[in-house]
């Protein structure tokens, strides 16, 4: 990143609103982000990070926290979400389970549902599958509540909430922009359960101690755009 951009995001941190940012400023901003290489992100290449174990882990969180501050930089970076996947494996010989930690995958701006679809019909129907997942932290976006109805009562309430309850994840977790921690494991009673969309987003971190966001993309209406600075 250059110093003359690097000094506007300084310049504007902690502004919630696109508007509120001079249009020069404004124009430098949108273009740097425009011209950042997203060349690696998509594409078959990126799917297949979904089939190869980087790290094994004896404990879920551990698993979750070995992966947090990547996903959380590359949110960053790219406006977009990204997500991996756990897979749980009980060991034969002392009966414990161990935590297959997948590559790291782009999504899109609002969703990761091609890579979710992708690594839950290509796995074995018996196979115990933890999705973890980011939002981006970004003008009208919620990057702490997790998105959908476990109702179902329309398309649009499929989201995350459909990850543990139609495509039968075991949970899916959410890396807010603050450093928390969010779990999902569908429908049922307890902390971690909702059945309908007010306790969806009552749901509490399980954490806070996880890197926090380092950037804010507001919103350019005149060119239909995001841009970034940096939070207070």
């Amino acid at each position: 990143m250059n110093r003359v951009i690097e000094d506007l995001m300084l310049k504007h941190s902690g502004i919630q609103r696109g508007y509120l940012i001079p249009p020069a400023d404004r124009a430098l901003l949108l273009q740097h982000h425009k011209e950042t290489d997203k060349r690696n992100i998509y594409g078959i290449r990126n799917l297949s990070r979904l089939f190869s174990v980087t790290r094994v882990y004896e404990t879920e969180l551990a698993a979750v926290y070995s992966v947090a501050r990547e996903m959380r930089e590359l949110t960053d970076q790219n406006n977009i979400e990204f997500m991996t996947v756990i897979r749980v494996k009980k060991d034969k010989k002392t009966t414990t389970n161990n935590y297959y930690v997948s590559g790291v995958v782009a999504g899109k701006h609002s969703n990761v549902v091609l890579a979710t679809l992708v690594k839950r019909f290509l796995s074995w129907p018996w196979s115990r599958l933890i999705l973890i997942h980011t939002h981006p932290n970004c003008e009208g976006c919620d990057p702490n509540t997790f998105s959908g109805n476990p109702q179902f009562r329309k398309f649009s309430d499929l989201g995350d909430a459909s990850v543990p309850t139609i495509l039968k994840y075991q949970s899916i977790y959410l890396i807010g922009d603050k450093g928390q921690l969010y779990k999902y494991e569908g429908k049922g009673n307890g902390a971690n359960h909702a059945n309908n969309r007010s306790e969806l987003v009552s749901i509490k971190p399980l954490a806070d101690d996880l890197p926090t966001s380092k950037i804010k993309y507001l919103w350019d209406q005149e060119n239909q755009a995001f841009f970034p600075v940096y939070t207070k």
